[in-house]
């Protein structure tokens, strides 16, 4: 079992693992399913926040909402003098990762990285030899093995 150590080689905690559904790993790839999915994050411990307000010391907190009429995502934060219009059909085009970077949003721990002094940095990594995404961060990973037959389906 992974273990997460102090500063004096003592175990503070064992890391948590995360069995991630295809579903969620589907969010990690295909902007629009991540925008529809944004408020279930909190199953992951994850939250999205804006690079921009984090670093003006502003509250970092993204809130997103789908318009049907107008088939557009609208994104509100702190730093934002109006609510960004994202069209479904552009952000269709993209992997969220890409989505992520060009509106200068990324993800934090929800979990123990805060109260244990780790960084809440997230990061991912996909596997293709071992068909293992991992989703990590200080104190947890979330991950999903692709069954044998390949991947996303």
């Amino acid at each position: 079992m992974p273990v997460i150590l102090g500063p004096d080689g003592r175990v503070l905690l064992e890391r948590v693992t995360l069995a991630m559904t295809i579903d969620q790993v589907r969010w990690f790839l295909e902007a629009d399913a991540f925008l529809r999915h944004v408020s279930q994050l909190w199953t992951l411990k994850l939250k999205l926040v804006c690079l921009r307000c984090w670093r003006q010391g502003l509250a970092d907190t993204i809130h997103v909402t789908f318009n049907e009429s107008h088939q557009a995502y609208q994104a509100v934060c702190e730093c934002a003098k109006v609510p960004g219009r994202l069209p479904r059909a552009m952000i269709q085009q993209m992997a969220t990762d890409e989505c992520l970077r060009r509106l200068g949003w990324s993800f934090a721990c929800t979990s123990r990285c805060a109260s244990l002094g780790l960084a809440d940095g997230v990061e991912a990594s996909n596997d293709p030899a071992s068909a293992l995404v991992v989703i990590r961060c200080g104190c947890t990973d979330r991950s999903y093995r692709f069954p044998s037959t390949g991947g996303v389906q």
